[in-house]
């Protein structure tokens, strides 16, 4: 994996956190707790998702990538 585009897939899964803080954000607003719960729980797994399948075996490739460093 060319370094290059591993760095542009590590910033464009980071960048769609603040989407995700915003879709939390209109989640909260919902009434109905059952649906509240289930759409917090699919955008939570999707942060997973990104996390563990997509940054996380990026930046075992190239751990200089990694954002928390």
């Amino acid at each position: 994996m060319e370094k290059d585009v591993a760095k542009s897939i590590i910033e464009l899964s980071i960048s769609i956190d603040t989407i995700l803080g915003q879709m939390f954000e209109c989640i909260e607003k919902i009434s109905d707790e059952k649906i509240k719960f289930a759409l917090y729980k699919s955008a939570n797994d999707l942060m997973g998702y990104i996390a563990r399948d997509i940054i996380f075996p990026l930046i075992e490739i190239h751990p200089e990538l990694n954002p928390e460093s």
